[in-house]
């Protein structure tokens, strides 16, 4: 099977680590290369020193157009920069 970069998004760093977390080690241990996107938080660190590329873009959970559109844009300018072949956007409610 091809190799290949996946995008995992949740809205804050807690999902990464608490839902998200063995499904990127599992991923890469398969093969894959997987890039976490969060918000800055707190375990974005310890995230990175578990061995997870985490790259941050400032997002919130609340609706805020114009922090929505900002978030939006650079959102668009990561994917346009890492050409993903799979995003999984994960935020639970």
């Amino acid at each position: 099977m091809k190799s290949l970069h996946i995008c995992q998004i949740a809205t804050v760093d807690m999902s990464i680590e608490l839902l998200l977390a063995d499904q990127i080690h599992v991923l890469t241990a398969m093969g894959h290369r997987v890039t976490a996107v969060c918000a800055p938080g707190a375990n974005v660190e310890r995230l990175r020193a578990q061995g997870m590329t985490i790259e941050t873009v400032p997002m919130r959970r609340e609706l805020a157009p114009a922090a929505d559109l900002q978030s939006f844009q650079k959102l668009v300018r990561l994917f346009r920069r890492e050409r993903f072949d799979v995003v999984h956007p994960d935020t639970p409610r």
